[in-house]
């Protein structure tokens, strides 16, 4: 009875060690490419993002999907809508577009497709097909490769009241003031 105990035991044992054997995962954790960046770290589906910045309202991000990357510390959405908030926690300015994709470490922030941004401030509204931030310059440019493939569409209510299109547009954000590189076209009305 022990004997046939025991042989059931070692089967048993000798079939459990095999598997772990033959199967057992061959990372190396110690070393940094272990962890390939193909795969995100983590991926939120519909998710809601809210920022507060000293008791108050900052922004809100929603989006179809976001995938967070650790080691390379970017990020990506789909079908991203945002809104920035002044420090009364008014809506200073919102917008959306297809995809965003994120360099969190050198404050890069690349929009694509069907890209709307209204600033409230300003009274100014753009829209393009491919946008890009840096938080350092406080710089706003189009197709940054390809600056005169990306019409940028600007409409302002205000007076005066301007309809501009063009290519090659940079913005900055220290004093508000945008230009173009390339060719553009539109009308400026005055109430004069």
């Amino acid at each position: 009875m022990i004997l046939k105990n025991f042989g059931r035991n070692l089967i048993f044992l000798c079939f459990w060690l095999e598997l772990f054997c033959f199967s057992s995962c061959s990372l190396n954790y110690n070393s940094e490419n272990s962890l390939t960046s193909q795969s995100p770290e983590f991926v939120f589906s519909n998710p809601r993002y809210i920022r507060i910045n000293q008791g108050k309202l900052n922004l809100e991000i929603t989006a179809d999907t976001i995938e967070q990357y650790a080691n390379e510390d970017t990020m990506y959405a789909k079908n991203i809508k945002f809104a920035l908030y002044n420090e009364s926690e008014e809506k200073s300015a919102e917008g959306e577009g297809k995809l965003l994709s994120a360099n969190l470490e050198k404050g890069l922030y690349y929009l694509f497709d069907d890209i709307r941004v209204k600033s409230f401030e300003q009274n100014i509204s753009i829209s393009t097909s491919s946008l890009r931030w840096d938080d350092n310059s406080e710089q706003l440019t189009t197709d940054f490769q390809n600056p005169e493939k990306s019409k940028v569409y600007i409409v302002s209510e205000k007076e005066p009241s301007i309809k501009i299109e063009g290519y090659g547009f940079s913005g900055s954000g220290y004093d508000n003031s945008y230009v173009f590189t390339g060719e553009v076209s539109g009308e400026i009305t005055t109430k004069d």
